[in-house]
């Protein structure tokens, strides 16, 4: 395996430490994003083609962001639309046209999220207000990104867990190839097809939530 070092494509800060990075692919612009986030900072870098030749001055240039509290991660849905959380849970998504990002309304208190089963879905997990509740949420991101839908929502009901727990969600849609895997890794349950399995890792536990017939969904614990 080889790479090419792009000596012009650098960040512009010497005090700038990256904890998190995405890439995000316009179809239609035919152009591509490089977005890198420090704790206090966030830098973009915009092109229509990743050869050096066409490329030779590019450098990251500054994205505006409004935060009170350190950056936390950035994250992708697989329609490229790039969002960004806070230490305190403040949720954004990256306005490309204005190269800022802007804040989705009354959604916050997030803790931790990752790309949905749909392009335009996330999996968030987040803290209700005025409670210590915590809830795993699938959201449906509203066109324009200014709000979203919840299209469906369960409590985690997991020992010992707060807003401090490692937490960790993936989302697998069953096929041919792995529908038998599957249901003998989840205890043996029935499959079909087109299912969708969202798993939950945390405190060194899994859990896998199961969808019952009256539209609720159980949390259950993956034994081993």
């Amino acid at each position: 395996m080889s790479c090419k070092y792009l000596a012009h494509w650098k960040l512009p800060k010497h005090n700038f430490y990256p904890i998190s990075m995405v890439c995000a692919v316009d179809n239609d612009q035919h152009s591509t994003t490089v977005i890198v986030a420090s704790t206090e900072q966030v830098m973009s870098l915009s092109l229509t083609s990743i050869k050096r030749v066409q490329h030779e001055g590019k450098v990251f240039t500054h994205c505006d962001v409004e935060l009170d509290e350190p950056i936390r991660e950035l994250k992708k849905t697989k329609l490229n639309q790039v969002f960004l959380t806070s230490a305190d849970g403040q949720f954004m998504v990256y306005d490309a046209g204005k190269q800022m990002f802007v804040q989705i309304d009354k959604c916050n208190r997030i803790l931790h999220v990752e790309p949905g089963p749909e392009k335009d879905q996330l999996i968030v997990v987040r803290r209700l207000p005025g409670v210590t509740t915590m809830v795993l949420e699938v959201i449906e991101i509203a066109e324009g990104c200014t709000s979203f839908e919840t299209v469906k929502s369960c409590e985690l009901l997991i020992e010992s867990i707060d807003s401090t727990a490692r937490l960790s969600l993936k989302s697998l849609i069953v096929n041919e190839v792995n529908e038998q895997f599957l249901g003998n890794f989840l205890g043996f349950s029935k499959l079909t097809v087109g299912d969708q399995v969202l798993l939950v890792a945390a405190n060194n536990s899994l859990y896998w939530l199961q969808e019952q017939g009256n539209g609720e969904s159980d949390l259950i614990s993956v034994r081993f």
